[in-house]
């Protein structure tokens, strides 16, 4: 879990792991790529520097993955189990130590979305909570994920780095998340909603 705060071995280790074709290649090419990218722009928390981080290593693994012969979605695929593979085990010790706050799921999501949005979605991320009985809904209106793949010119990439990741989140968690609008789609704001399934 440690290594998770070294994106560039973190994405080294993730990547090679992968099952894809040439992994080393991959790796030689995307940091290349990696090299050539203007740094993402310093906001918020040191927890969100670290995302934006991460979604530059996921910017030049989805051009490499391209460029060796991938198409869009299956690059996209590629980047969205290489994050997972890198942030998904942590998040499960999460869920396992919220386990202390009782055995209902819901109750436990919405302590570990309220740490999330604290220590890694801080400003200028933007979150507003919606009524909604026992479910933990809430709404993202601003998103700077989403603003960083739109600057790269690649608007299409948040919901394979960032956005996909919530559904496997929530599987992991035991409950659903529907969610009908996201920025990186062009609406608004992220419409969240995790319940029981």
């Amino acid at each position: 879990m440690l290594l998770m705060l070294f994106p560039r071995l973190a994405y080294r280790r993730a990547v090679l792991h992968a099952g894809i074709a040439r992994p080393d290649a991959v790796w030689a090419q995307a940091r290349a790529i990696h090299s050539g990218l203007p740094p993402p722009q310093r906001v918020g928390l040191p927890g969100l520097a670290l995302m934006l981080r991460y979604m530059a290593w996921s910017r030049a693994l989805y051009q490499a993955l391209c460029e060796s012969g991938l198409a869009p979605d299956a690059a996209g695929a590629v980047v969205r189990e290489v994050n997972w593979s890198i942030f998904g085990p942590g998040i499960g010790v999460v869920f396992t130590v919220s386990r202390l706050r009782g055995i209902e799921p819901l109750p436990r999501v919405r302590l570990i979305t309220d740490l999330l949005f604290t220590l890694l979605f801080t400003r200028p991320f933007r979150r507003r909570p919606v009524a909604d009985g026992d479910n933990v809904s809430f709404e993202v209106t601003a998103c700077p994920l989403a603003d960083y793949f739109k600057a790269q010119g690649q608007p299409q990439l948040t919901h394979h780095a960032a956005c996909s990741l919530d559904f496997l989140m929530a599987r992991d968690w035991g409950v659903a998340l529907s969610r009908e609008r996201t920025i990186a789609n062009g609406y608004a704001l992220c419409d969240f909603r995790f319940h029981k399934p």
